[in-house]
């Protein structure tokens, strides 16, 4: 390949020159860490940053952005880092629990689905600088010490897409001290939680270290509704350092979660607080469309505390990781760095799935179709990566340089078998009553829905009915009785009675029926070059760097409606492509009190899947371009750090269905989004830290797709961010903690309009919210005249005190999803040095 004719002199040239002198004035050794002068080299190497600098929730340097230690003023980026303190105040157990104090993330999935900067694509699932699998579920925060946020496309780094931006989590490593420490938290619905992690010297001289950490959890979470979660996570690492310039580190880590899924509520006439059932339908001349004239009985959601799964419905899944972390200093400018990962992941989900697309209107009743799913997924991934650090002066510029070379493997094979959801008005006797073993409606049978109401994009003819008759005369008592009554297949999973579970179906076990047997592979091989150096005194700071990555995806499917094929469907392509990235920093005055600086950024990223165009071809990778600058603020010796910055992505390529041509896609070109972003983290004394920020996000979709695509507009146009501690107030030892989030207006996100759901009218926006979040912990020593003494923290965490429920996730014109209402949850937990 002819980038390796430039990747390889490189290598060499570095090499070559590691042996120049150091620039003036620039420190060859790691700075204290209170450690001593013999642990110094393997603490603290070129690709390792450490957390004893951190205070309260200010974090100075991060080894994620560049891959090397670097402090966060030196980094032409947006960068925000969530350290353990933070994390450990929130007791946070996933990552949605802390990205909801950045305000230019919101939620867009029940899964890890982030919108960030106004953009779906954000990678959230790094850790240690790996791309985990996705699929359903999220990654814990059991193990893990840091989470770092980098704003923008970052692919020169952390690989291609995430053009929003990227969240990576650093896990615990172990420590040269000896410390334990175990925590008990319980929450107001019944749910149990225990955490324990402990730091081990194994020998006198520090040369080899353990660190072991697990977690338990069982009970009932707060969700818009209470669902079931049960959690089992145990971690191992350890750190050999056999010399002064090498190390070793191997982790292990196990998580068991089995949840509920959280489905989403529909919305009727553009109305989200609730629907009218009954009442009398007829054609409106002026519309040409069936609209509820008169009459009927409105059912109103309340708190929304309402519940869409059965007990037995759940996902299971299962992660087994581990990695290899192998350092070499041949000298204090040469250091070599070799890392693997392989990961393991199983799940098993067995539920029933309501389906907002589809509602059946009864004259006391509103029901909810539903299907049966079981989904098998298994996910193998490997991943290498090896780099070379290193720092070197030409004349008065000092460079750090980062060559490295990764390669991935993931691997998935989905088994997935469904029902059919069970719409109203099947009125055709072959369907109605069919005997199972023969095989029920075909698994992608369009999605009618029997609300009376017909859109201006729908015709009588959609509601399956010759007539386009509704079911508004029927009581749930009737239904009951005589599914059929309703067009309801007595052989597919019955629909829910959203309002009143007490009057809904017996629960049947329908015949399942392949969906989907699939088999993927993806391979990347990339190599990636990232310079960031240095002069006038240290005033300047100039980041470049390039990545070529070579994509390869191959998809081997067998299944072709609901039946198995004796010989798989196969879709293989490649993809390459080069992303890089420029930045600058200038500090404006000598200590860096005030510092300007600006970036462009180029990603690309390959489909997710192969997306096949009508010319016979496939679409092209996803691209990515911003700009960005800004300012940064270092004050009283760090106390006072924040960030004002503009940019500017334009996000080219997305995938559309093809609106002309069935079962075809087309690429969606203009996608942009700008904003301004206010960040704040301060420490205005010992005792008060002040933590949060504002962001400005505008979002622009083609208009010619606008009706075809997940729009961008998801994303609040403001959004603030506040979270204030007060530490030994109003006494000693004790702490006060105030959460503020703001979500402004937001239009809502407007689906792929076709016959697969229910067309609504577009009801949005949706409504401005404020969560208000608060916390008081008390910590005390058991002996307090002793400085070793263990050391015992009692909290109290409360999520939402106002129990508002109207805090919607995600809404579109059919459907809704919120954020639970009031959480309480209480902490005991001690530590021993």
């Amino acid at each position: 390949m002819k980038i390796q004719s430039y990747i390889t002199p490189a290598a060499l040239w570095l090499l070559a020159l590691s042996a120049a002198p150091l620039a003036r004035g620039q420190s060859t050794t790691a700075p204290d860490n209170g450690t001593a002068p013999d642990d110094e080299v393997v603490q603290l190497s070129a690709f390792e940053v450490t957390t004893s600098k951190d205070v309260g929730y200010q974090s100075m340097s991060s080894a994620d952005v560049m891959r090397m230690d670097t402090p966060i003023s030196d980094i032409p980026m947006n960068v925000n880092v969530l350290n353990e303190e933070f994390i450990n105040d929130l007791m946070a157990r996933d990552i949605d629990d802390i990205l909801i104090y950045d305000p230019s993330i919101a939620k867009s999935g029940d899964s890890e689905g982030f919108m960030m900067r106004g953009i779906l694509s954000a990678n959230t699932v790094f850790l240690n600088g790996f791309p985990l699998t996705g699929g359903i579920g999220v990654t814990q925060l059991a193990n893990i010490e840091r989470v770092t946020i980098i704003k923008g496309p970052n692919a020169v780094i952390f690989g291609p897409g995430g053009f929003g931006g990227v969240v990576n989590r650093e896990t615990k490593r172990p420590r040269p001290s000896r410390q334990s420490s175990a925590r008990a938290i319980y929450g107001t619905l019944g749910l149990w939680r225990g955490e324990f992690d402990t730091n081990i010297p194994l020998d006198a001289g520090k040369k080899y270290l353990l660190r072991l950490n697990a977690e338990w959890e069982d009970g009932t979470v707060a969700s818009p509704w209470s669902t079931f979660r049960k959690e089992t996570s145990a971690g191992a690492a350890f750190t050999w350092t056999p010399t002064r310039a090498t190390k070793l580190n191997i982790e292990y880590f196990y998580n068991k979660l089995q949840r509920q899924n959280l489905w989403s509520a529909p919305i009727l006439n553009g109305d989200p607080d609730g629907m009218i059932v009954g009442g009398t339908v007829a054609v409106n001349p002026e519309t040409g469309r069936k609209e509820l004239v008169q009459g009927g009985t409105y059912l109103t959601y309340g708190n929304r505390r309402m519940n869409l799964v059965e007990p037995d419905d759940m996902r299971d899944t299962q992660r087994h990781i581990g990695m290899v972390d192998f350092q070499h200093a041949f000298n204090n400018r040469l250091q070599l760095r070799s890392q693997f990962l392989y990961e393991k992941q199983k799940q098993a989900n067995a539920e029933t799935a309501p389906d907002a697309g589809g509602l059946i209107i009864l004259k006391d009743a509103a029901l909810l179709p539903r299907r049966a799913t079981s989904d098998d997924r298994d996910y193998d991934n490997y991943q290498w990566r090896n780099e070379l650090s290193a720092k070197f002066d030409t004349g008065p510029v000092y460079h750090r340089v980062l060559v490295g070379l990764s390669y991935m493997d993931q691997r998935m094979f989905m088994d997935q078998k469904v029902t059919s959801y069970n719409f109203g008005g099947i009125t055709n006797a072959t369907y109605l009553n069919r005997d199972p073993s023969l095989g029920i409606i075909p698994v992608g049978q369009q999605k009618y829905d029997n609300t009376g109401i017909v859109g201006p994009n729908q015709s009588v003819s959609n509601v399956l009915t010759p007539d386009g008759k509704d079911y508004r005369d029927l009581t749930i008592d009737k239904v009951l009785e005589d599914p059929t009554l309703a067009g309801l297949n007595p052989h597919l999973v019955m629909p829910i009675n959203i309002f009143d579970r007490e009057k809904s179906f017996a629960r049947n076990t329908p015949v399942l029926f392949p969906s989907i047997l699939r088999d993927t592979t993806t391979r990347n091989t990339e190599v990636y070059l990232t310079d960031i150096f240095s002069f006038w005194e240290n005033r300047v700071f100039v980041n470049i760097g390039a990545r070529y990555a070579r994509n390869y995806q191959g998809r081997w499917d067998w299944v072709s409606g609901n039946a198995v094929q004796p010989a798989a469907t196969k879709i293989e392509r490649w993809d390459d492509g080069v992303a890089h990235n420029a930045g600058a920093v200038w500090h404006i005055d000598s200590a860096g009190r005030f510092s300007l600086y600006g970036n462009l950024n180029r990603s690309f990223s390959p489909q997710a899947q192969a997306r096949p165009t009508v010319d016979g071809g496939f679409l092209d990778p996803e691209t990515g371009q911003q700009r960005e600058i800004g300012l940064k603020i270092n004050l009283a010796d760090g106390r006072v750090q924040g960030l004002v910055t503009w940019y500017h992505i334009e996000h080219n390529n997305t995938s559309a269905a093809d609106p002309e041509n069935s079962g075809f896609f087309v690429p969606v070109l203009g996608r942009k989004t700008e904003g301004i972003e206010v960040g704040y983290n301060l420490r205005p004394t010992d005792n008060w830290n002040l933590f949060g920020g504002y962001a400005l996000t505008e979002t622009k979709d083609d208009p010619r797709y606008k009706r075809y695509i997940a729009s961008m507009d998801r994303m609040p146009r403001h959004s603030f961010t506040m979270l204030s501690r007060w530490n030994n107030f109003p006494v000693k030892g004790m702490s006060l903690r105030l959460g503020l989030i703001y979500n402004g207006e937001r239009n809502l996100a407007e689906t792929n309009l076709n016959a697969s759901r229910r067309d609504e009218p577009v009801w949005g926006p949706v409504p401005a919210t404020w969560q208000v979040d608060a916390g008081i912990t008390y910590n005390f020593k058991l002996t307090p005249k002793n400085r070793k003494s263990p050391q015992v923290r009692l909290a109290l965490n409360a999520k939402n005190i106002l129990d508002e429920t109207d805090i919607m996730t995600f809404a579109s014109e059919y459907q809704w999803r919120t954020r639970a209402g009031r959480v309480v949850e209480f902490s005991c937990g001690i530590t021993f040095y």
